[in-house]
């Protein structure tokens, strides 16, 4: 027996067809969820993957970048070397207590092999992990050849990141390998005048280059910013990281338009530290060669001689360590007088006279004056030391002050003042030669905290450097920086003697 089937559960060959098609449709939109939905999580697993890839490459440029800057603090300090991973005894501020590591491998395939199993390694011990931006990182840092057995010249720096954070059981972290190579040079000044903070010019002053320089290149710049009184003369361009509205009609570079400062990025000013260029010199850089009585003058050489001019009122030979510790005293019967300086007891000042003899003349914890009549030095270079100089509320000394006596050529490569603390010039001094005609002889003006330059006489051929580290100064001495009436002749071929500065010659990313 059979039964039939309700009409209405019938369908027709249509009706039949479009089940098919709304069930196919179905189908297809839920495949392509689904892959909508697949491709959606793999494009936000590969997006986060690639965050975290290039998190990872930022925190290893934060290893070598804090590597070379150590680095670049020790050679400053103390003119070593800063191995790492080394023992505390030997490098205090690696942070990494582990023995040196030499670099062993000659090829660069097989440095790559043993800087990575090296800086597995060294991450192994927690205290080694140094926390950057978004992950933490650990450095190589072998020790670097020394020239002539004294000094660190140049060398390479590793750095390997991982992120999250170092867990080698952690699938998802991220690591990459950076290495550095880098290369200290002489440090060059670039322009005529250079200071860290605010910076005012007096109408008369008059800044270009020397005999045969194009007078473009005599460029200022304030890491602060500028005030003018009057129109001083600028030939090159004047520049200010912070908003100057100052502006002059004697600034006559092209970009000076309308002889309005323009605004630029901050200019590294090297640290100036006295006692850093007392180890740089005792430590026989070849700039700073060893000088003899029958040494001809050559304004690119280091002639000397040295002295030390000590707190106590003796005058001591240079020393092997600190400024004043050598056991050669040079004015035994005749304390407080020496080729031409009189020392004041009890207030750490070292004068100089009309008949101060050529030489160079470090004054240790002590600042420098000057006395009556009118002077003409053949070659001398003055430095002064300062007391904490680390330490701007119990800073003391390292002060400057100078006027009426010539300087015609420099004792030390191309400086003819360094102060820790201010320098400060007036009446009647010129220092170098090669204003109108060759030959072209000049030196550096280096102070730490500020400068006053005025004089009303021919001026200084070379440059001035500013540090303004202590943003205080001397009040006796100079609370800004300020250049009031003198011409300086800048010379752009006078590698400062003072401080090398690190250049990377090489940045590179092992892979695989």
């Amino acid at each position: 027996m059979t039964r039939k089937l309700p009409d209405r559960l019938v369908l027709s060959g249509d009706e039949g067809m479009g089940m098919l098609l709304v069930i196919g449709v179905l189908g297809l939109v839920s495949a392509l969820v689904a892959v909508a939905g697949t491709i959606a999580v793999t494009t936000v697993k590969s997006s986060n993957n690639r965050v975290t890839y290039e998190q990872a490459l930022a925190t290893a440029e934060n290893g070598v970048d804090y590597g070379l800057s150590q680095l670049q603090k020790a050679f400053d300090d103390t003119n070593s070397d800063w191995p790492t991973p080394a023992p505390a005894a030997q490098n205090a501020t690696s942070g990494c207590n582990l023995a040196q590591i030499p670099q062993l491998a000659t090829t660069d395939a097989a440095q790559k092999v043993e800087a990575r199993t090296n800086l597995r390694t060294i991450a192994l011990t927690p205290a080694c992990l140094r926390q950057g931006a978004v992950g933490q990182y650990v450095i190589w840092k072998p020790a670097t050849p020394l020239v002539n057995g004294l000094y660190p010249k140049y060398g390479k720096v590793y750095a390997m990141s991982f992120v999250p954070r170092y867990d080698p059981t952690n699938p998802h972290m991220k690591s990459r390998l950076l290495k550095a190579e880098y290369l200290f040079m002489p440090y060059r000044p670039t322009n005529a005048v250079l200071t860290g903070g605010n910076l005012s010019f007096d109408s008369s002053t008059r800044v270009t280059t020397a005999y045969g320089l194009d007078p473009s290149e005599a460029s200022v710049h304030t890491n602060g910013t500028v005030s003018v009184s009057g129109n001083p003369t600028v030939t090159g361009l004047v520049s200010s990281t912070g908003s100057s509205t100052a502006q002059s009609n004697n600034f006559t570079s092209a970009q000076n338009v309308g002889g309005a400062v323009i605004q630029t990025p901050t200019q590294r000013i090297p640290l100036v530290r006295a006692t850093g260029l007392y180890a740089q010199a005792r430590n026989g850089h070849p700039e700073y060669a060893t000088y003899s009585s029958s040494t001809v003058f050559d304004a690119s050489t280091y002639i000397g001689p040295w002295y030390d001019l000590c707190s106590d009122g003796f005058a001591r030979a240079r020393s092997t360590g600190d400024p004043c510790t050598s056991s050669v005293t040079l004015n035994p019967g005749n304390q407080n007088s020496f080729r031409g300086w009189t020392y004041l007891s009890g207030t750490h000042v070292w004068k100089a006279s009309n008949t101060t003899q050529s030489g160079i003349y470090y004054i240790d914890k002590g600042s420098v004056d000057v006395g009556v009549g009118n002077g003409s030095i053949a070659n001398i270079t003055v430095i002064a030391g300062a007391e904490n100089p680390d330490d701007c509320t119990n800073k003391r000394y390292g002060n400057i002050t100078w006027d009426h006596y010539d300087m015609k050529a420099p004792s030390f490569t191309n400086l003819f003042m360094y102060a820790d603390s201010d320098i400060s010039t007036s009446s009647n001094w010129s220092a170098g030669q090669g204003v109108s005609s060759p030959p072209v002889i000049s030196g550096m003006f280096v102070a730490g905290d500020q400068m006053h330059m005025e004089t009303s006489s021919a001026g200084a051929v070379g440059s001035l450097v500013v540090g303004d580290q202590c943003s205080t100064g001397n009040p006796d001495i100079a609370t800004t920086n300020e250049i009031k009436n003198p011409n300086i002749y800048y010379d752009p071929f006078s590698d400062a003697p003072f401080t090398s500065i690190i250049s990377t010659t090489l940045w590179l990313e092992y892979v695989g």
